[in-house]
């Protein structure tokens, strides 16, 4: 009898490690909780540049579309800034076999921006999120 329980135990112990666990799911952010960080965000696009002096370490490349090295950053090793239209910047950052594509739009009174980003981690899960910012 004890030979069958302890072939019972082993048989167990995989199912048990494949099942789910607390944390596996769907969540959502409830935008009534997130609170801003204490710095405003300060993004520039001039003279085909794009520029984030908000971000540390500052972020500064030509706004042309082509991946270019972000040096001193531990979240980029590069990133490509595009002009879409006069109101809108497409951004592409990579980090290893990371990576994020998102889409700064302004709106036509100039008065907010919506941010949306994709991201890719290395193992293929994707991410979407959307940022309206004042």
């Amino acid at each position: 009898m004890s030979k069958q329980l302890w072939a019972l135990c082993l048989a167990i112990v995989p199912w048990l490690a494949c099942a789910q666990s607390g944390i596996d799911g769907v969540w959502q952010t409830d935008p009534a909780t997130v609170t801003g960080g204490s710095k405003l965000s300060r993004y520039l696009v001039k003279g085909g540049e794009y520029r984030c002096d908000s971000c540390a370490p500052k972020i500064r490349v030509k706004a042309d579309g082509n991946l270019q090295p972000v040096r001193g950053n531990p979240y980029l090793d590069s990133v490509a800034a595009k002009i879409v239209d006069g109101h809108t910047l497409a951004i592409t950052s990579k980090k290893d076999n990371v990576s994020s594509t998102g889409v700064m739009t302004i709106s036509a009174d100039g008065k907010s921006m919506v941010r949306e980003i994709d991201t890719v981690e290395v193992n293929g899960t994707q991410s979407h999120s959307t940022e309206l910012l004042r």
